[in-house]
């Protein structure tokens, strides 16, 4: 046993907070008398920061953006592939069960990102149709055209 008690000694309860005494006819302050607040009329400061993050977020970002991050990801991926492909190519030489066996995990891994590309065009698919619908459906109720109307419901339902 790391840590013996002794029988008879109980553990030493913490006390009451102790309070200080106040001389005699002093009271303590009481929030109730204390004086009313004013009511400021004046406007709010403007949260420029956050008006300044909106106007940010709210643009597309520009070419050379856009150029920079994809290319920066495609690096990204090409060295992860590469190293991936060289760890499995020295796998293969020193134990080529273990090689085998990376060489199965990397082909289903490269199967199931295949997989959710495809999910994810086929979603984008039918992003744009939809899209393409609405705007469709906006064009008919501008011109007030009940043929182009009853197109749009056929594609509704399609």
């Amino acid at each position: 046993m790391l840590i013996e008690l002794e029988d008879g000694a109980a553990p030493a309860r913490g006390s009451a907070p102790r309070t200080e005494e106040r001389a005699s006819g002093t009271q303590a302050p009481n929030p109730a008398d204390a004086p009313p607040v004013d009511e400021i009329a004046a406007p709010l400061p403007r949260p420029r920061t956050m008006e300044m993050v909106t106007r940010l977020v709210g643009r597309p970002p520009s070419a050379l953006t856009r150029f920079f991050i994809n290319s920066g990801v495609a690096l990204f991926t090409f060295l992860l592939g590469v190293a991936a492909l060289d760890f499995i190519n020295g796998l293969l030489d020193r134990w080529p069960v273990l090689g085998w066996a990376a060489v199965t995990l990397f082909a289903l891994f490269t199967l199931a990102a295949l997989g959710m590309a495809l999910r994810e065009y086929r979603a984008w698919a039918r992003f744009a149709k939809i899209d393409a619908i609405q705007r469709q459906a906006g064009q008919a109720l501008a011109g007030d055209d009940m043929a182009s109307a009853r197109e749009v419901a056929e594609r509704l339902v399609a």
